[in-house]
């Protein structure tokens, strides 16, 4: 339904909790630009920032009955399923990484959608549509079983209990927020003309829902209460699985953390500092060489797939080393940007549709960040994700804010790091969008180096923040998408 995207401003949240999520800042997201910039929410044993306040409040709820970080994520993203429909749900897929403070250990779960097993490079023909629309574009949801394995592994409190308030939710309805309704209207005519959707998003007179409107998910409630209650297996292997089948033949990992790690090589070399972006002439220079910096790292992230069906550690050794960032910076022209053939890329890599992101910290000092979201198809394979979750760490080995560009490079502070208008190139299409309100004399001196520039009607990424500051918690949700964050 919505497109989303990596852009410049990226901000990295830090969450700690028994385990943690880490938030890529402006990394990845959609909905509309607020014009009033996020309050600082401190608070001094826990917090979660989602992109639904309720589901923060969710998660906050979760770590004072004692659950744990990984508790809280799971509770907090059934309920982002209800409320940014659009962007995740049970049918999906996510990254996990968790830090645990007591062990030292970062852990990784990786529970993307995977091809089925009848899948074939050539299924898809000549029809483009046919890998975004119908039923060849389902794969194999990988969220329960995630959720199953996290919760094996750190949860705490028992699983019916992680269902409980989006169950409730579910059932007795909400109000539609800005980000959703916003989705919904987007795209009104496939929703008016598909009798499942529009049962859910549409009123009696076949109208589609609008901001404020009470939406209810009584069938969705049905199911969570059934995997509370019966288990992941009745999601995978019982009636709801072949109901699901039944659906869909009725119907019309890999992340990106090495794309991320080049592009933060390739900008360090610059030495950026506060000064870099003081001036009109300085901003310019410096977002030109990191949109360099963005097309060349796309370009590499053209080669990258599944690793278990590709050898990639060659080149993911590359991206991630310093020697190789140094040779693409050399290859940077500070007067001009260049053609795509330029940047060498191996592959078309088509837009993303589609994620959402939360940050937990808990009071044990765990740390949870959470992604939930193309390459040929195999069977079971993974597609390529853009997202790469991150948890960053001082000299002292404690987990630290991450604010990527903004506020690692340029020393803003949180609230403007979060909502300074944002810009992106991801080489193919080699057009560079900027948020309203992005600096026009920047934008001219853009031009002027040969960029082709796009103005986004709607803002294009969100971020979740969670940041220590001495002995407090700073959590901000990105006004973008409405959403606020949660803690004690």
């Amino acid at each position: 339904m919505v497109r989303k995207s990596p852009v410049a401003g990226l901000v990295v949240a830090v969450v700690v909790v028994g385990a943690v999520g880490l938030l890529l800042g402006g990394l990845l997201g959609t909905g509309e630009r607020s014009s009033a910039a996020p309050t600082d929410h401190f608070y001094s044993k826990a917090a979660v920032a989602t992109d639904a306040g309720t589901c923060s409040e969710v998660g906050r709820d979760i770590l004072k009955m004692n659950g744990s970080a990984v508790d809280a994520a799971i509770a907090s993203l059934l309920c982002v399923g209800l409320q940014n429909a659009h962007s995740m749900g049970i049918g999906g897929g996510f990254f996990f990484v968790i830090y645990d403070a007591s062990t030292g250990r970062v852990e990784t779960i990786d529970a993307r959608e995977t091809a089925p097993m009848k899948a074939t490079e050539d299924m898809f023909g000549n029809n483009t549509q046919l890998c975004r629309k119908g039923g060849l574009s389902i794969a194999i949801p990988g969220e329960i079983r995630g959720y199953e394995m996290a919760h094996k592994r750190h949860g705490r409190l028992p699983w019916r209990e992680l269902f409980k308030p989006s169950i409730a939710l579910a059932r007795r309805g909400f109000p539609i927020g800005k980000a959703l309704a916003q989705a919904i209207s987007s795209s009104k005519e496939s929703i008016q003309h598909d009798g499942f959707l529009c049962e859910v998003f549409c009123d009696s007179e076949n109208k589609i829902l609008k901001e404020n409107d009470i939406v209810r998910f009584p069938k969705l409630a049905d199911t969570y209460q059934r995997i509370a209650e019966e288990g992941p297996d009745v999601f995978y292997k019982g009636s709801i699985a072949h109901g699901i089948v039944e659906d869909v033949q009725q119907a019309d990992a890999p992340s990106s953390g090495p794309v991320l790690a080049l592009i933060l090589n390739i900008v360090n070399g610059y030495n950026f500092t506060g000064t870099s972006v003081s001036t009109s002439e300085e901003k310019t220079l410096t977002y030109h060489r990191i949109l360099e910096a963005f097309r060349f790292a796309y370009a590499k992230r053209s080669k990258l797939g599944d690793p278990r069906y590709l050898n990639i550690t060659d080149l993911i050794h590359n991206m991630t080393s310093d020697y190789f960032a140094d040779g693409i910076r050399r290859k940077i022209t500070d007067d001009t940007t260049h053609p795509d053939s330029y940047y060498e890329p191996e592959y078309f890599v088509p837009d993303n549709h589609g994620t959402a992101h939360l940050s937990v910290i808990a009071e044990d000092a765990q740390l949870i960040y959470t992604l939930v979201q193309s390459n040929f198809i195999k069977p079971g394979k993974r597609p390529l994700s853009s997202m790469c979750p991150a948890i960053i760490f001082d000299k002292y080995n404690k987990v630290k804010m991450v604010v990527i560009l903004n506020m690692l490079f340029f020393d803003y502070d949180l609230k403007k790091a979060v909502t300074e208008p944002r810009f992106h190139n991801q080489l193919n299409p080699n057009v560079t969008v900027v948020e309203q309100g992005f600096d026009k004399s920047v934008l001219e001196g853009l031009t002027q180096k040969n960029h082709v520039t796009q103005l986004l009607a709607v803002a294009d990424s969100v971020v979740q923040v969670v940041v220590r500051q001495g002995d407090r918690l700073c959590a901000v949700s990105d006004p973008r998408k409405g959403g606020y964050p949660a803690g004690y």
